[in-house]
């Protein structure tokens, strides 16, 4: 099961939705869907996140295959979201993993401005110290 969820401004998703249905179908997916309803949405996330649990208790010799790519090559990934209009972090923050890719979305000004606005406000480094700028 692939589970693709937009966000962003309502103009324009539903072309989004409609462009992401279409290459399912011609990348051969079985079954394409989008929910009709917030509910809905809901409903197969919370399905999903209970799924490798059922199927463990269903199949006991039942392997997830969580796929990977090394780190050194994340920020060749990360800039491929941001070419496609997205950022290199959803919902997680930027972290020790993303850190030296914040140069993919940001300019050396931005980013010595907002270490200047963090050195203001934390001259000590207390907040998350050495995990928001790169070095």
């Amino acid at each position: 099961m692939l589970l693709i969820d937009l966000d962003g401004l309502g103009a324009g998703l539903d072309a989004q939705v409609e462009a992401i249905l279409k290459i399912c179908r011609e990348a051969g997916c079985t079954e394409v869907r989008a929910a009709k309803s917030p509910e809905e949405r809901l409903k197969w996330w919370t399905i999903r996140k209970g799924a490798f649990g059922a199927a463990g208790n269903l199949a006991p010799n039942y392997v997830v295959q969580d796929g990977v790519i090394p780190r050194s090559k994340l920020t060749e990934i990360l800039a491929a979201c941001v070419r496609a209009g997205g950022t290199i972090s959803g919902e997680h923050g930027i972290g020790i993993e993303k850190m030296a890719g914040m140069n993919v979305v940001f300019t050396p000004g931005d980013l010595t401005a907002q270490r200047a606005v963090h050195d203001a406000l934390d001259p000590r480094d207390l907040s998350n110290p050495r995990k928001i700028f790169p070095v």
